[in-house]
């Protein structure tokens, strides 16, 4: 898949499910948790999100699916694209560093539209 990064991206901290923690207030020591997005309950991962024009034919989108996500307000929009997760910032800051925004590189994305990150090679790689 084709895809022109238009911005210069940037390193995400995985999503934490316990919001607004205070342990001096005994109904949030735990923090408030919302079941809807829970399930991407990551706080130790690393992401690098993109604002991005995908070359592909695919001109919908899927509203309310959670905090990581691809979307298009608009038929034919760009995309915020993220990557799979990183267990590393170093890893993440390492290939947010290996691209350059208005580029277009070749990546490959999974089902849920997020860049995959391959177990060797590069996860961006540039069209000339």
């Amino acid at each position: 898949m084709a895809v022109t990064l238009l911005d210069a991206g940037k390193v995400i901290r995985g999503y934490d499910k316990h919001m607004n923690v205070n342990p001096k207030i005994p109904l949030l020591a735990d923090g408030i948790v919302i079941e809807r997005d829970s399930y991407v309950h990551d706080p130790d991962g690393y992401y690098v999100q993109f604002y991005a024009d995908v070359h592909d034919s695919y001109e919908g989108f899927l509203p309310g699916s959670g905090p990581v996500e691809s979307y298009r307000p608009t038929p034919g929009a760009p995309e915020i694209l993220r990557t799979q997760r990183f267990p590393s910032r170093a890893q993440a800051e390492a290939v947010l560093a290996s691209v350059t925004a208005s580029a277009t590189y070749r990546v490959d994305l999974t089902p849920a539209s997020a860049i995959v990150v391959p177990a060797y090679g590069p996860v961006f790689e540039a069209i000339n």
